[in-house]
């Protein structure tokens, strides 16, 4: 489904982005896992990669500014020769009262969540029109990015920016044959919700008419199909993969 293609999936060492990585190695992809502080995560998912017959390799950065987006767009054309799909997963959360939030916290999810997705897609985007690539930008957002959610506003704001420049760049980007789509995850079975209690996990279940979280195999599943050519005509759309929560 996707051989031959080079794919950068950043904030690969754990969670949706290490299932990513696999689930794109397991098309045919030929993938750069990404990191930043997590090396062994990095080095755990192409260690299964591998296991898999698939191919990879390691780039590591902070993608929380521009210079450290550019390093890590530079390093992977030159190793790799080329991105074909770009997967904007990396991001932080905080789950906190708006008004108890620290300052230096609100900057650092504004710094990490925003500035990967929007410098990452900025500088690959050029390269895919620079080389008549006809590329995939895939963000993975949140529902919470749509809803909005009490005690997770910063992060809130920052997965809605997300949903919005992916319906903006998609409708620029799609005149140059590259896609732009966002998957917005409801809850999932993730170490991000490990703040969550007992009783909160519990009613949020309730909550969600298929009565249980959303596993990270299906994230990676559905981004690897938005990645592929079976998606060839999806562009500048938001998908909410929430079990029918919203």
């Amino acid at each position: 489904m996707l051989k031959g293609k080079v794919a950068l999936i950043t904030g690969a060492s754990k969670g949706i982005g290490k299932e990513c990585a696999k689930e794109f190695s397991k098309n045919g992809a030929f993938v750069i896992i990404h990191y930043n502080t997590d090396k062994e995560g990095a080095i755990d998912t192409l260690k299964s990669i591998k296991e898999e017959g698939g191919f990879g390799l390691l780039i590591g950065g902070d993608l929380s500014s521009l210079d450290g987006c550019c390093q890590v767009v530079k390093s992977s054309i030159e190793k790799a020769g080329k991105i074909d799909i770009l997967v904007n997963n990396a991001g932080i959360s905080k789950n906190n009262p708006f008004i108890f939030t620290k300052e230096e916290d609100i900057q650092r999810l504004v710094d990490v969540n925003i500035n990967s997705f929007l410098y990452m897609s900025y500088y690959i985007s050029k390269h895919m029109i620079n080389n008549s690539i006809n590329g995939v930008i895939i963000n993975i957002g949140s529902i919470w990015g749509e809803a909005g959610a009490s005690n997770e506003v910063v992060y809130s704001l920052t997965k809605g920016a997300m949903h919005v420049f992916t319906k903006a760049l998609g409708k620029e980007l799609g005149p140059s044959g590259i896609r732009v789509l966002c998957l917005a995850p409801g809850v999932v079975d993730t170490s991000m919700n490990d703040v969550l209690l007992t009783d909160e996990l519990a009613d949020l279940k309730e909550d969600i008419p298929l009565g249980r979280f959303c596993k990270k195999e299906e994230i990676a599943k559905f981004a690897a199909f938005l990645a592929s050519d079976g998606a060839s005509y999806a562009n500048a759309k938001v998908f909410l993969v929430d079990g029918g929560i919203l």
